[in-house]
């Protein structure tokens, strides 16, 4: 299994807090190195703290513990002296910095805690000795106390078994999801691509065409009498009906008057006084 960044991350967040996660910084070179800040915990937070780190990530790495000595040196002597995993397989001060201590943890195979639960190895032997089958089972343990330690059959006190492990449950290694495999695309899947493009480019080449052409200047022209309707409408002044006054209205009306005879003019009766017309009739 292939280890990376993310698989420790997540494995370790799986027995360990949020508060434990941000003292964790992992660094990958020529081997993983993981960098753990242990100030401010006490031993046996410290301890238990280390351990579980260790029993967690099951290959080779270098862990450095930050831990100081200028306001204590409580857990640096407990690493030093009562510090004991069984993969650990090399410790030492930082020649430069007495506040750091350097462990080299070897691969594993057995012992895994998780938040209360262990999981340890059940050997099944074959006919043949040089082959053996290891499986995984996850049991149940109580927190540590001042002085314990995990061991492959329990907790130990003094070295002496204390508390066996309980209530094994077979576990499950954390499946990958599947790598999806990518389509491979032959010539005639390429033509195919080829002639869709094609026909989307023509497509919106003509519709493009058509919108310069036609569709915008008939837009515009219909936009521009639209405009000009409505200027129009807006200077011309209001009509209003025209009405007649009642006092303005003619009525006929009809008078009496006198008859008068008209008397014809004589020839002989003041010739002078008459205009001769050429007619005989007046207009």
């Amino acid at each position: 299994m292939e280890h990376n960044y993310d698989y420790i991350l997540t494995k370790l967040s799986f027995i360990l807090s949020k508060n434990d996660m941000d003292r964790i910084s992992l660094i990958f070179k020529d081997e993983m190195c993981i960098i753990v800040d242990v100030h401010g915990m006490k031993c046996l937070q410290a301890k238990k703290f280390i351990n579980n780190i260790i029993n967690v990530v099951r290959i080779v790495f270098r862990l450095i513990i930050i831990h100081g000595y200028n306001h204590g040196t409580a857990i640096k002597d407990m690493l030093s002296q009562n510090f004991c995993n069984t993969h650990v397989s090399e410790k030492h001060l930082d020649p430069y910095n007495q506040g750091v201590t350097h462990m080299l943890i070897a691969a594993q195979i057995t012992n895994l805690i998780m938040k209360g639960a262990t999981i340890m190895p059940n050997s099944t032997k074959s006919t043949n000795q040089e082959e053996i089958k290891m499986r995984k089972l996850i049991v149940e343990a109580p927190e540590l106390k001042e002085g314990q330690s995990d061991s492959s059959g329990g907790i130990r006190e003094n070295g002496k078994m204390s508390v066996q492990y309980k209530n094994p449950v077979p576990y499950v290694d954390p499946t990958m999801p599947p790598a999806v495999p990518q389509k491979t695309y032959t010539r005639k899947d390429r033509l195919k691509e080829q002639a869709k493009d094609f026909a989307f480019d023509v497509s919106t080449d003509i519709l493009s065409m058509l919108w310069h052409e036609y569709g915008r200047p008939l837009l515009q022209a219909k936009l521009h009498q639209l405009g000009r309707n409505a200027i129009a409408h807006l200077e011309s002044p209001a009509k209003k009906p025209q009405t007649i006054a009642p006092h303005e209205t003619k009525i006929s009306q009809i008078i009496d008057a006198e008859y008068m005879e008209i008397r014809e003019a004589d020839n002989s009766d003041n010739n002078d006084n008459i205009i001769r017309f050429p007619k005989q009739q007046v207009s």
